[in-house]
């Protein structure tokens, strides 16, 4: 549960997932001396979103061998991009930021069409993460700091592994 729920603190991870786990093995009428931790490992991947592999032990050196190919087929250009997307994932592999913080914060900005999304949409698809864009324009007026949040929130939620996208932050209602 610390692996994959992001939200809250121990007991209550663990006791979520366990809840998850104990709702399969009734639906599934499973013997719960039969269970191995296999099991619950498929569980966890289904119950946050996750793929597969992501529990496999060389996962991330195969994500980061590949993710220059999988960039290079996704986005024409933008070398510069690229290359910093790929010494953020190093980075973050190599352990050397705070784990307890997001593993990237990426700033793409630009004018409309330079594609900041298609990007964003090709970085997760690379790293075998979720995608979820937050329109700012789309925000109602008020305290935009907050429905955001709340939405990061649910999002990482239902999926701990997810790349981030907040666009059109110029159109953004700000109260007075």
């Amino acid at each position: 549960s610390e692996k994959f729920d992001t939200i809250g603190a121990q007991p209550a991870k663990a006791a979520r997932l366990l809840k998850k786990v104990y709702a399969r093995i009734k639906i599934e009428q499973i013997d719960v001396m039969k269970i191995e931790s296999k099991w619950i490992e498929k569980i966890a991947t289904s119950a946050y979103n996750l793929h597969a592999s992501v529990l496999e032990e060389h996962y991330e050196k195969e994500v980061l061998s590949q993710l220059k190919q999988k960039l290079d087929a996704e986005l024409i250009g933008m070398e510069h991009i690229k290359e910093a997307l790929y010494d953020a994932e190093l980075i973050k592999n190599a352990r050397l930021e705070d784990p307890t913080k997001p593993g990237k914060r990426l700033l793409l900005a630009g004018p409309k069409g330079v594609g900041k999304t298609a990007i964003a949409q090709a970085f997760a698809k690379a790293t075998n993460k979720s995608f979820h864009r937050i329109v700012m324009s789309a925000i109602p007026a008020g305290d935009a700091r907050w429905q955001v949040l709340a939405e990061i929130k649910e999002a990482l939620r239902k999926n701990p592994f997810t790349v981030f996208l907040i666009d059109e932050i110029e159109k953004v209602h700000i109260s007075d």
